[in-house]
């Protein structure tokens, strides 16, 4: 890969990336990601403007998964009547994997920081589908792609 950069996962915006492989090897965590934002701010960003990555490898070093769930919802009637109230449902541990191959093809949500190297990660299934959440906290994040491709263009 060309690009690198260590621990610098608030320079990335994740708003349009697309999660095409997700990968869990011994304590290693590795998402295959497309369109994911180098911001102008990250130290591997030659471009001084936020530009789109080509596909990037985004590998958590020593990381931990906790806290996978499916995300509830609330269901309303046209007149905004609560109708049926679905909890967030917790996924157990023997069941990780078989979920995480669900993701693949999924869009991510931007990740929450809520504590220190502890992220919350949301991935959107298909439109109307699944949403699923997870903790994830670990030692390092690195992020490696081979090429920028366009620059984000303003609004």
């Amino acid at each position: 890969m060309n690009y690198k950069s260590v621990n610098e996962l608030n320079k990335f915006t994740f708003q349009d990336a697309q999660l095409m492989n997700l990968s869990i090897e011994n304590d290693t965590v590795t998402f295959e990601l497309e369109a994911v934002i180098v911001k102008a701010t990250n130290s591997a960003n030659e471009m001084m403007c936020d530009s789109y990555a080509g596909t990037m490898a985004l590998r958590f070093v020593r990381a931990e998964i906790s806290q996978l769930f499916l995300e509830g919802y609330r269901y309303y009637d046209a007149d905004n009547v609560l109708q049926k109230t679905v909890p967030d449902t917790p996924i157990p541990l023997e069941d990780y994997r078989e979920t995480f191959r669900k993701l693949k093809r999924g869009y991510l949500y931007e990740p929450e920081k809520t504590g220190e190297n502890t992220y919350m990660i949301g991935v959107d299934l298909e439109e109307g589908e699944d949403t699923y959440w997870f903790t994830l906290k670990f030692e390092r994040v690195i992020a490696e792609w081979d090429r920028y491709m366009n620059k984000v263009q303003s609004e």
